[in-house]
């Protein structure tokens, strides 16, 4: 009876559950294959296998971007559904814009962890800038794009100058 209430009581200490492990190789390897997928238009297999690999290590930046870069795009084609595919009209074009707008929160919320994972990932500031301007956070378009122009290293520079000019434009800031 003595040994049954010690154990209980060594596993009930804090340091001994165990801790989930990362894998980041493994990680990596589903991103790989999430970013075969996608290529290949196959979405759906692209989301699975990133949430894999975010289940083998939650702060691979690289996957939470490349979320958030699918949610925008499934966003945009809602956009396109209700604006020139269809030209959806009254309540149909709200729905439909509403679902296009959640689209556009989940790819902000993954965009902006993958920056808080890898403050220096220009690529995901931009995509932030992005996903704020379609939500109509012009501050949060010009800061995002601002961090993406920082870094040194980010090779499409003149996409982020025209997302800050945007968001400079719709907050009617034109100095």
């Amino acid at each position: 009876m003595v040994t049954l209430a010690a154990c209980g009581a060594v596993l009930s200490l804090p340091g001994c559950a165990s801790q989930p492990k990362r894998d980041p190789e493994q990680s990596n390897i589903r991103f790989q294959l999430a970013v075969n997928a996608y290529q290949d238009r196959r979405i759906e297999a692209a989301i699975t296998e990133l949430s894999e690999a975010l289940k083998a290590d939650p702060d691979n930046a690289d996957a939470h971007n490349m979320l958030g870069i699918i949610a925008l795009r499934q966003g945009a084609d809602y956009v396109a559904q209700a604006e020139t595919l269809s030209c959806l009209r009254g309540r149909d074009a709200e729905l439909v814009r509403e679902d296009a707008n959640r689209k556009f929160k989940e790819a902000e919320g993954h965009f902006r962890k993958a920056v808080e994972l890898r403050d220096d990932f220009p690529m995901a500031w931009n995509n932030l800038s992005v996903a704020d301007l379609q939500l109509q956070d012009w501050a949060g378009a010009a800061t995002a794009a601002s961090k993406a122009l920082a870094s040194p290293t980010y090779g499409e520079p003149e996409i982020a100058r025209g997302n800050l000019g945007w968001a400079h434009f719709q907050r009617k800031d034109l100095q």
